[in-house]
Parts: structure tokens; C-alpha cells; sequence
């Protein structure tokens, strides 16, 4: 996750907040957080990706057990 393009990052509640005001008074800004966040979690955590994981590692497991 990269701050400022994929999320909006805070340290303190107080940063959350400013960081939650500053994307409900920031439509554009909202709406490209959101898209680049959302891509990113397709492309890391999406069925797919989750799927080819799986399988090399019980590839790995079953390579090793022979």
C-alpha cells in the first residue's frame, strides 16, 4: 500500500479523522483512493492470485514429501 495513492495513511486518531474529512470534502480525491485501492486488493488478494498461491505452495509441500 503506497500513502496518498492507494489509502490515506494516519498515525493518530486525530490524522484519521482529518484524513476521513479530507476524503468526504474531496469527491475526485475519494474516487481515486477508492479505484487504486480497490485495484490493489483485486491484484493482491482476489481469487485468482489467491488461487495460483495455493497451488504452489501444495505444489511445494507435495514436491517435498516424495
Amino acid at each position: 500500500v503506497l500513502a496518498g495513492r492507494d489509502a490515506l495513511v494516519a498515525e493518530s486518531p486525530g490524522e484519521f479523522v482529518a484524513a476521513a474529512l479530507r476524503l468526504a470534502e474531496d469527491e475526485a480525491l475519494a474516487r481515486r483512493i477508492g479505484a487504486a485501492g480497490r485495484a490493489l486488493v483485486e491484484r493482491d488478494f482476489g481469487i485468482a492470485t489467491q488461487g495460483e498461491r495455493r497451488e504452489r505452495i501444495w505444489r511445494a509441500v507435495l514436491d517435498t514429501s516424495r
